[in-house]
């Protein structure tokens, strides 16, 4: 996931280390969303609460997810960048 992340950040700018510190963060955000919303469907469904509030909001984050992937993929195909360096 860093490196579908790393594609948004400038290439060969000298601040390469540093970019991968931010794709691989905004990775381990995106890891630790998940999993608090799981944590939470379960303490709601063993409180015996409706799910479908948070049911809707995992919906909601996956289709976000979904449409920045379509939306970043698209920018790469107009800009004709499709590699990123590796360390």
């Amino acid at each position: 996931m860093a490196y579908f992340f790393r594609g948004f950040e400038p290439i060969n700018d000298g601040f390469d280390q540093f970019w991968w510190y931010v794709a691989y963060a905004i990775a381990g955000v995106i890891d630790l969303t998940v999993l608090l919303m799981t944590w939470a469907e379960s303490k709601m469904a063993r409180e015996h609460k409706p799910l479908w509030p948070m049911r809707s909001f995992v919906w909601l984050f996956i289709g976000l997810a979904t449409a920045t992937e379509a939306a970043s993929g698209e920018q790469r195909e107009l800009e004709g960048s499709h590699e990123i360096p590796l360390r």
